[in-house]
């Protein structure tokens, strides 16, 4: 079989365009967000951190919540069987 050609469909001229102004989008929102940030003295590496710190404690609870579930969940198959 011939592989130099994909097997994906082709995207349309709409699909693209769509695409293609979500990038532009996402890039101006941030450099929005930059100039703003800039003009109101807005300290975006201390949001960064606190987002960071957000993340890791949320990661951290999910686990925990994980670690409790599959220890009950054991403990109910080995009590009630299968």
């Amino acid at each position: 079989m011939d592989n130099t050609h994909s097997a994906k469909p082709k995207r349309t001229l709409k699909e693209q365009f769509v695409e293609g102004m979500i990038f532009l989008g996402i890039i101006l929102a941030v450099i929005t967000f930059a100039i703003c940030a800039a003009i109101y003295d807005f300290d975006v590496d201390k949001m960064g951190q606190l987002l960071f710190g957000f993340i890791t404690i949320g990661a951290i609870v999910v686990a925990i919540v994980a670690f409790v579930a599959a220890i009950v969940i054991r403990l109910f198959k080995l009590l009630f069987g299968k």
